[in-house]
């Protein structure tokens, strides 16, 4: 997807803008660059030619010649085979993974028949561009061994691997997405990958949409794609934006289900290629039906599986004096619902409205109390988050201590706020998914202990009841500051607190053979950038797939706002750090592109895209898009 407006500078708050990326690294050795691009270095990268081995080269020599050869531009890998044995040349695979570095030191001689190479911040990458994170130290040295052959030295065993610089690759490859159904096939799933740009760009996206999801993550996604499938000479695209996509392969019959997700795959794949307005899919030489007739599929038909939510509801909610309002011009309008300010009816032990472990509420009873009458049974909450469609709030109350699901407009069929946590210690603020499943964190004297709200009933989004606890490794037992999940329901995304720091983790939702939640895997730590386990202030997502950081630089005096991928991948250089000064309270964000990311002021909002401040009136606090 395209970068988000959250990269650019806040005029109104700028104290410094600052590139993550890495700096570049000259390309040198035996390749010869042979041209200037006309555009950005990003844009437009130079032509560089691989120069094969010359007579007589030492070991260093075809060493160091083989690991240059590699940078070639565009990227061919028929010189480099020259620094290889026959057999070797025959049997290497550079397509099998990627490894990226910042810098490499001269290569030596480590023993007789080894060179060595020491890479420097490798990271890995897989045979379809997804990150798999940084190489362990022992991995980014790469031991070269070497033989005579033919009177010439030549390398044995190359990594099967593309070994090259990541300003090289940042420059020559782009990130995209390959996209998935979650396990319940209601919604799509982006999974992050670098493809090459320019031309092999589509072909290289169905390549890895053809693979299907990785092993880990086959309990997080599924594929509508037949396997055994693969993929003619490429995708070749007509003047009109026409993709055509011609699959080589039995796949069978297909219900008109299964074709229709196939498609929007597909089509959600090929819309990152600006020139494509449609899809043609072929499969076995015959054309796919699209639902309705035809064989076009526009790329825009599949809006419906949106994994930022479909249809998404796009105000901005918060909480005035306890109320759940609705911001317009720059004040929160108070919504008809019970936590709006209308007659709220809580349900007591007796009435079976609790949670589905069969506690009760623990509180007020069937009896109804007008809000802002000063009746403690009113539930005035400390925070809140809005489903995604717009229709449900979930709330905390101000003791911490319960979480209450009710109506946003109120209807003379509600009965009130359903309490699907009574029992809680300090319950942080909620967060729902497309799928109307409520997550919410409980922070007990133990730690973290993390709780999910199902919908009444299975493929609903209507008011969540059964309540089930999760864990998520490196974070349940933790004490935990912020927490998101995305709204395709398959991502989380914590803030673990200790002594040392804060850590920012992300992790993926599995669910059973059955359909059945089953947990979260293992999360990883997220670099934050050159403060490493600074104080986090606030999250909030920017597109399915990226997330945003507001730390503390320097305490009670800057702060910035960084961008990240939910992957971990740090190959980007197009990720920019907006600095801004203090007071600034938090994030409110939204993975859907054309929405604004604003930081929060004590007075008001300022737009992290054009700077623009948009003052606010009255109490406002808790401030955030649905989901």
């Amino acid at each position: 997807m395209s970068a988000r407006r959250t990269t650019s500078a806040v005029a109104a708050l700028l104290l410094a803008l600052l590139l993550t990326g890495c700096a570049g690294l000259p390309v040198s050795g035996p390749v010869v660059e042979a041209g200037t691009g006309a555009g950005s270095a990003a844009d437009d990268p130079s032509d560089i030619n691989a120069v094969p081995p010359r007579a007589g080269a030492s070991p260093l020599e075809v060493a160091k010649g083989f690991l240059d050869a590699m940078t070639a531009s565009p990227v061919r890998l028929d010189v480099a085979r020259q620094y290889l044995t026959e057999s070797a040349a025959q049997v290497w695979n550079p397509d099998a993974a990627t490894i990226t570095y910042a810098a490499k030191l001269p290569p030596r001689q480590a023993r007789d028949g080894v060179v060595r190479v020491r890479l420097s911040e490798a990271r890995l990458l897989d045979e379809t561009g997804a990150y798999r994170g940084p190489l362990q130290s022992g991995r980014q040295v790469l031991d070269l061994r070497y033989r005579l052959e033919d009177g010439e030295y030549r390398l044995t065993d190359p990594p099967d691997a593309l070994v090259v610089p990541a300003a090289w690759f940042s420059q020559r490859f782009r990130q995209a997405s390959l996209y998935f159904f979650d396990r319940s096939a209601r919604i799509l799933v982006p999974e992050p990958v670098s493809v090459p740009r320019g031309e092999q760009l589509a072909t290289a996206l169905i390549n890895g949409l053809l693979a299907g999801p990785r092993p880990d993550q086959r309990q997080v996604t599924r594929s509508f794609l037949p396997a055994g499938l693969s993929l003619g000479l490429s995708v070749p695209v007509s003047a009109d934006g026409v993709a055509v996509v011609d699959l080589v392969g039995e796949a069978g019959s297909l219900a008109p289900s299964a074709a229709d997700r196939l498609l929007a795959q597909l089509a959600w794949t090929l819309r990152q290629e600006p020139r494509i307005t449609a899809v043609r899919v072929r499969v076995g030489g015959e054309d796919v039906q699209v639902p309705g007739g035809g064989t076009e599929y526009a790329v825009s038909q599949a809006e419906r599986y949106d994994p930022a939510g479909f249809p998404a509801d796009p105000r901005i909610f918060g909480l005035s004096r306890g109320r759940l309002g609705v911001l317009a011009d720059g004040e929160l309008v108070p919504v008809t619902g019970p936590f709006g300010g209308s007659t709220v009816q809580t349900p007591s032990p007796s009435t079976g409205g609790g949670s589905g472990d069969g506690s009760g509420d623990g509180g007020t009873g069937s009896g109804a109390a007008a809000a802002g009458s000063g009746d403690p049974a009113a539930p005035l909450l400390r925070s809140v988050a809005v489903s995604v469609d717009g229709s449900q709030a979930a709330g905390v109350d101000e003791s911490g201590t319960r979480l209450l699901v009710a109506p946003v407009a109120g209807r003379a069929t509600d009965t009130g706020a359903v309490v699907p946590i009574d029992d809680g210690t300090d319950l942080v603020r909620p967060t729902w998914d497309a799928l109307g499943r409520v997550w919410v964190v409980d922070r007990t004297a133990e730690g973290a202990v993390v709780h999910v709200v199902m919908p009444s009933a299975p493929g609903t989004t209507g008011a969540p009841r059964r309540t089930t606890t999760v864990r998520v490794p490196g974070v349940t037992g933790r004490r935990v500051g912020s927490f998101l999940v995305s709204r395709d329901g398959t991502r989380v995304v914590a803030v673990a607190r200790s002594r040392g720091g804060d850590e920012v983790r992300a992790g993926r939702v599995r669910i059973d053979e059955r359909g059945r939640l089953a947990g979260v895997g293992s999360t990883t730590v997220i670099d934050t950038g050159p403060e490493p386990r600074a104080r986090v202030v606030g999250l909030a997502w920017t597109t399915p797939t990226t997330f945003a950081v507001l730390q503390t630089v320097i305490a009670g005096e800057v702060l910035d706002v960084r961008t990240l991928r939910v992957d971990g991948s740090t190959t980007s250089t197009d990720s920019l750090t907006t600095t801004v000064p203090a007071p600034v309270r938090g994030l409110v964000g939204s993975p859907e592109e054309e929405r604004s990311t604003y930081a929060v002021t004590p007075d008001g909002l300022v737009d992290l895209g054009d700077g623009a401040v948009s003052p606010l009136r009255g109490p406002v606090r808790n401030l955030g898009y649905v989901g």
